[in-house]
Formats: C-alpha cells, structure tokens, sequence
C-alpha cells in the first residue's frame, strides 16, 4: 500500500501589511481552509497547504479568495499563482500530477486550459475545413497541413512569422 500527498504553494511571494496578514489568517479560520500562511521578517507573504488543500463545504472560501486578490493588487500584480502537486511514496501509475491556479484581483479563481497538439483543430484558410494535427502526414512533427499539402494555419493571415513558416 502506498501514501499519496498534495501539496499547494504560491509560486512567488507578496508584500503584504500586517494588518492585511492578520485578516487573512482570520479568513482562513472562518473558511476552515487547509491553508497555511507566513509572513517574513521582511513582510512578504507565503501561502501553501502541506496537504490538500480544500475549503469544506457550506464555508465561505468565496471571500477568503477575494482577500488572496485584494492583497495581490495591494502588491501591484494581477494575480496570485498557485501550484499543485500530487505524489505518492510508490511509483505507481497515476501516483503523481499536478495543476495550477490563479486568483485574480477580483477573487476570481481560473485554471488554465491544458491542450495536447493533436487535440487542437484549426481552420484550413482555403477550404474553410476544420482539421486536426495529423502527425503522420506533417513535414514537420506537429505542423498542420492543408487539404493541398500546403504548410497552412489560421494564423497566417495575421502573423507575419506565420507566413515564413516560424510559429
């Protein structure tokens, strides 16, 4: 049998007020979140969770992430990152992954949107055609065709580096 674990942490750290610290760690207390947070001598604030991290259900995480964003924008910057990991102490498949978060000014909380190259399609600029990457048939691992064997993409129109064939 094996132990799986989840970590969070803040990708960099923020200025932050005492006075702003001390709300923060009530917010999280009244969010009974998973969440713990630092702040340095030198008044930077750390986040992370040692374990999952999770607001319970019927708490008020809404207002602890609005808090997250107010301090990022205190700091000047648009966002907080977070990063997740998943890992296990045996090697096993699907033991370890991961993800990332950020938390906007506004408290908004968005992931970003993962897409392998052969699941993108793209639009044929000749025949209008929806296409996907077909790495079989491409010059070149992961770039599309068009259905005249020209090197194509709906970028082309726009994009000058496009056009000489550097994505």
């Amino acid at each position: 049998m094996s132990n799986s674990y989840e970590v969070m942490t803040i990708k960099d750290t923020l200025p932050c007020s005492q006075e702003d610290f001390d709300k923060l760690l009530s917010l999280v207390e009244k969010a009974d979140a998973s969440m713990q947070a630092e702040l340095t001598p030198d008044g930077q604030i750390h986040l992370y969770a040692e374990e999952s991290f999770f607001v319970p259900e019927g708490r008020d995480g809404k207002t602890l992430f609005k808090w997250i964003g107010a301090i990022a924008k205190k700091a000047g910057v648009p966002f907080v990152q977070f990063g997740v990991a998943f890992y296990s102490d045996k090697c096993s498949p699907e033991s370890s992954g991961g993800y990332s978060f950020r938390v906007y000014a506004d408290g908004k909380v968005v992931s970003p949107k993962v897409v392998w190259p052969e699941d993108q399609a793209w639009k044929c600029p000749e025949c209008g055609k929806v296409q996907v990457v077909d790495y079989d048939s491409a010059a070149e691992v992961g770039t599309p065709r068009c259905c005249d064997g020209e090197v194509e993409c709906e970028r082309m129109e726009a994009d000058e580096a496009c056009k000489e064939g550097v994505h």
